[in-house]
């Protein structure tokens, strides 16, 4: 779901998280609770909201992400994580220029695993397998784009397991 009124909100840093989700942008759509939030933009770590929190780098950086961008998506109570972190790692696949074979290797390889576990395709180790390439490819790019896929994906690793078990056991997600 999006939110019930999508918008351009400036808001001061220190501004608390719920105040822009819930009284600036409604919630989301059809009232749907939250299960997580992208605060800074698809190169941000995955968090658990907190209406409490504050919206500044530091608050942010403390709780494991950034504010990066400062686009806030949402994402619903029985929205699958895996399918969101491969839906984010498909788009820097697509947005690798090609012209750094690392990043084109990097961000290729992990649309290619998620894509893998998503079909209950792949054995358990091919988690494993992302924060070694993630590792492997740091500071490595022409760009930055290099480094941008890792907070997201390794955060909806960390926060959202069960998503991620489930494809792999049966190539489907629990939340559906």
């Amino acid at each position: 779901p999006e939110w019930e009124r999508p918008g351009a909100y400036e808001l001061p840093y220190g501004t608390p998280e719920g105040l822009l989700t819930q009284e600036r942008g409604g919630g989301l759509k059809g009232g749907a609770r939250m299960r997580a939030i992208l605060p800074g933009g698809p190169s941000s770590a995955f968090l658990t909201p907190d209406p409490d929190r504050a919206l500044s780098p530091e608050a942010l950086r403390a709780a494991g992400s950034n504010i990066g961008c400062g686009v806030m998506r949402g994402y619903a109570e029985g929205t699958c994580m895996m399918e969101a972190a491969l839906d984010i790692a498909g788009f820097f696949a697509k947005e690798s220029c090609g012209q750094c074979p690392a990043c084109r290797m990097e961000t290729t390889s992990l649309a290619m695993i998620l894509d893998k576990v998503r079909q209950g395709q792949a054995p358990a180790s091919a988690l494993e397998q992302i924060p070694k390439l993630l590792d492997f490819n740091k500071g490595k790019g022409f760009c930055s784009l290099i480094n941008m896929p890792g907070p997201p994906l390794l955060s909806a690793m960390k926060l959202f397991p069960e998503d991620f078990q489930a494809h792999l056991k049966t190539g489907t997600c629990a939340k559906k």
